[in-house]
């Protein structure tokens, strides 16, 4: 990975705050942590007895790419990314590869219908337990922001597993031409809405 870390850095004329690099287990990075406890003990504190995984806060949003960044799209990020370091705000962009495996699957075949994206990004930033809860809305503002300033060149689409409450055309951003297909599935298998979030799928 290291060569292509120095060729992002040289091509997009960043200056990294810091630099690491780390070798887990894949017990330990598939757990988020919890590699160095016993399976009981990675539970979260308080929900069992034996439970000593830290609660935490966290605001997050995504977007997905069908091709590379034009050098104006990172030009246009890394200022916004400088700008949130002058106010203040420090969080993370993960990024994940797609295609491959992922694209031998049609778009209608599954609930997943980004098949063709060329990469993903998660906005994250986290809080200890007990932070306020607006410090976390106004955090989830911030990273919901960054949708706005790369829309040029996304493809509108966000990963639900990273739900994001502002953004308002979910059903779409979501889940895509697939969505009404979803609402028929949820009628006949949850009619009463049980199973039933801000975001979820609704039933017909």
């Amino acid at each position: 990975m290291a060569p292509h870390w120095e060729h992002f850095l040289q091509q997009s004329a960043a200056t990294p705050l810091w630099v690491g690099k780390v070798t887990e287990p894949y017990r330990k990075v598939m757990s988020s942590g919890c590699g160095g406890f016993s399976v009981p003990a990675c539970h979260v504190q308080g929900s069992s007895p034996q439970g000593q995984y830290p609660r935490n806060a966290f605001a997050a949003s995504s977007d997905f790419f069908a091709k590379a960044i034009p050098e104006a799209g990172l030009l246009v990020l890394k200022q916004a990314i400088l700008d949130s370091q002058l106010t203040g705000k420090f969080g993370m962009m993960i990024m994940d590869l797609m295609r491959g495996a992922i694209d031998e699957v049609a778009a209608d075949e599954t609930a997943f219908v980004h098949r063709g994206a060329l990469f993903s990004v998660e906005y994250y930033t986290w809080f200890p337990e007990g932070t306020a809860n607006s410090q976390v809305d106004a955090a989830q503002v911030w990273v919901n922001s960054f949708r706005q300033t790369l829309a040029p060149w996304t493809t509108g689409g966000a990963y639900v597993n990273y739900i994001d409450p502002l953004i308002g055309n979910y059903e779409a951003a979501y889940y895509g031409a697939n969505y009404p297909r979803l609402r028929q599935v949820k009628a006949t298998y949850d009619p009463d809405w049980l199973f039933k979030i801000p975001q979820g799928v609704k039933p017909i």
